[in-house]
């Protein structure tokens, strides 16, 4: 954690915490794995920034340098984000593995706290939609694409 991030990432940790009260060591667990991988994945959108702009700098140091009357910002942007794919492609494949890890941590600390909530059994939570409970029948999604209706049947 850097020092001048400190601060917002305890507000951000806070209010995490109140939103979702986490109850027993397991809870608090995955409750912080879902903050820190929040809180990199903000980092991960400012680092792509940073790459952005100073690769943009490096471009208009070189078109000065070289007395180029190129003086188009998206220009810019293109020749940086062009320079910077591989930058890039690994900072995005590092959110994609972010954001897998935040959506396991979820559904797991969701699933320990709604068998908690109905005081049932981790497995029976973790696999409701495969065995409804005696008596309930399996809804469809509301909206659920069906490839075999024509697409002017889902407009509203």
């Amino acid at each position: 954690m850097l020092p001048d991030e400190q601060e917002a990432f305890d507000y951000f940790s806070a209010v995490l915490r109140d939103e979702w009260l986490p109850f027993g060591e397991l809870e608090k667990f995955y409750l912080d794995r879902i903050i820190d991988c929040a809180w990199r994945l903000r980092r991960a959108s400012r680092l792509e920034t940073s790459i952005l702009l100073a690769l943009c700098d490096k471009i208009r140091l070189a078109d000065a340098a070289s007395s180029s009357q190129e003086n188009n910002p998206d220009a810019t942007l293109g020749r940086a984000y062009l320079r910077g794919t591989t930058s890039l492609g690994k900072l995005s494949r590092h959110e994609r593995q972010i954001e897998r890890s935040l959506a396991k941590a979820t559904r797991q600390l969701d699933i320990l706290q709604y068998s908690r909530n109905i005081q049932c059994n981790t497995f029976y939570a973790r696999n409701l939609r495969k065995f409804p409970a005696p008596g309930d029948t399996p809804r469809k999604e509301e909206h659920q694409f069906n490839r075999s209706r024509p697409l002017k049947d889902y407009e509203d």
